[in-house]
């Protein structure tokens, strides 16, 4: 007999007149609780999330035997009880009054009324939301779980949004790719490190045949814009983080990192969950390609990438950062890498 699923649906709520009640990691972790909760007991399977400082967007399906309106209200009510109780213990009853409503059957308020939930029955409207969801942060450091407070829970739960949804379909073409670390780790803040990255793309030039048009390396994530005139793309991407991975583990062994315990941990802990990863997973699944098929959408992400440090205030003007191609762009200067401008 053939079972019916529900079908995939993209949830969004809002904290009560958009406070940035979830801005504190133990607000955060009470979300990502809440949902691992409800996976393990089958009600639920997230696709994706992501937690904002004052509203959450997922997209998930309720099992079959679960009703929606069920789930969603257990799931609200039970996280802002949570939180009023973090508020509480935090700032004490003062912390309070802002959520004060006084209704008949509340008197505090901590999720707006009416959560919006929609239907995803389209693959079109499906990758539509998933690019708003992953896209909601404005800037990147608005994206990272705090490093400190990065519980065993987090990192199995990040697992399950670990999925490449996007390919390499035009081998000719040039594509926009980010490649982040587990969790958003801060790993490239050492210049040891750093390099190990610099020298591995400068490999993948001279003997790959990749070609760099643009790039960016964050202390969480590496931008570019690349295409190829020897191997196929997802093949050096693949043999790059594959390499780099090994590298920069083994780079870290022999440093100086006051960091390394925990960095390491977590990434032994991931590894842990996957039977293709025999000790640690670096890097988080797939390079998010995006095709640069107009002359806009590609002078958008050029823009975008150059902009990453200015955004993250590490530096004032984009060519003063030391690791991306806005040396080459904007000023006399060459940068560390060959690249091929786009013109």
């Amino acid at each position: 007999m053939l079972i019916e699923q529900n079908p995939l649906q993209f949830f969004t709520a809002v904290c009560h007149d958009w406070l940035k009640l979830l801005e504190e990691d133990e607000a955060k972790q009470i979300i990502i609780e809440a949902l691992q909760h409800r996976t393990l007991k089958g009600q639920i399977k997230v696709c994706a999330f992501v937690v904002m400082p004052n509203h959450i967007h997922l997209i998930w399906r309720i099992q079959n035997g679960y009703q929606l309106e069920n789930v969603q209200r257990d799931f609200l009510k039970f996280t802002a009880m949570e939180l009023l109780s973090l508020i509480k213990q935090k700032k004490g009853e003062l912390g309070l009054e802002e959520l004060f409503v006084g209704l008949k059957d509340r008197v505090f308020q901590v999720w707006k009324r009416n959560s919006m939930s929609i239907d995803l029955i389209h693959e079109w409207f499906f990758k539509q939301k998933f690019d708003y969801l992953h896209n909601n942060p404005c800037q990147p450091s608005l994206a990272r779980v705090c490093n400190a407070c990065f519980s065993k829970l987090h990192r199995s739960f990040l697992l399950w949004c670990m999925s490449e949804k996007y390919k390499f379909t035009d081998e000719q073409g040039m594509y926009f790719v980010t490649m982040a670390t587990v969790g958003w780790v801060d790993l490239f803040t050492r210049w040891e490190l750093k390099h190990v990255i610099i020298d591995s793309l400068r490999h993948c030039q001279k003997e790959k045949g990749l070609v760099i048009h643009a790039w960016c390396l964050m202390p969480s994530h590496l931008h570019m814009i690349v295409s190829t005139k020897g191997e196929k793309l997802s093949d050096i991407m693949r043999d790059f983080k594959k390499f780099t991975s090994k590298e920069l583990i083994r780079a870290m062994e022999h440093i100086n990192e006051s960091r390394k315990e925990w960095i390491l941990e977590l990434f032994s802990d991931v590894a842990d969950h996957l039977k293709r990863v025999s000790k640690y997973k670096l890097w988080q699944d797939g390079n998010h390609p995006e095709l640069l098929m107009s002359a806009r959408f590609t002078q958008q992400k050029l823009d975008y990438l150059h902009d990453n440090p200015v955004a993250d205030e590490i530096v004032d003007e984009p060519e003063e950062y030391r690791y991306s191609s806005a040396r080459d762009y904007y000023s006399k200067k060459k940068g560390y890498l060959e690249v091929e401008i786009i013109e």
